[in-house]
């Protein structure tokens, strides 16, 4: 009976695996543990293609992460103040956000899509 068990523990592994190298998944380390965000390659494909066509780029990062490293073009907007900065943008500019893990990047695109901003998302860079 064990090794049914260990043979379904790899199988389910494996599987899993597999399904894992057909995603299209970044993996962000962060201190000593992980953090997985999901950006679909059709996500990062519209993103690209909205940089590539004039986008907002814009690090959701603190500040000081910004000064040390960024993204070409990209502006510095710590994530709890995009809301208020975005008010006085057209609904018309397209917005590519990231942050350091990708989970305030996804919150806030999702924010904005809500408010009838065209956003993307890049996760983590």
């Amino acid at each position: 009976m064990r090794k049914t068990h260990s043979a379904d523990l790899l199988k389910s592994l494996f599987e899993n695996f597999s399904h894992l190298l057909r995603s299209t998944v970044l993996i962000v380390k962060t201190g000593m543990l992980g953090y997985c965000v999901k950006v679909s390659a059709k996500e990062l494909k519209n993103a690209h293609h909205a940089i590539q066509n004039g986008a907002i780029i814009i690090d959701l990062r603190k500040p000081e992460k910004y000064i040390a490293g960024h993204l070409a073009n990209a502006i510095s907007i710590p994530a709890e103040m995009i809301e208020e900065a975005c008010i006085d943008l057209s609904k018309d500019a397209v917005l590519v956000l990231y942050c350091g893990t990708g989970a305030k990047s996804a919150k806030a695109a999702k924010s904005l899509r809500k408010k009838g901003w065209r956003v993307y998302n890049l996760g983590a860079q």
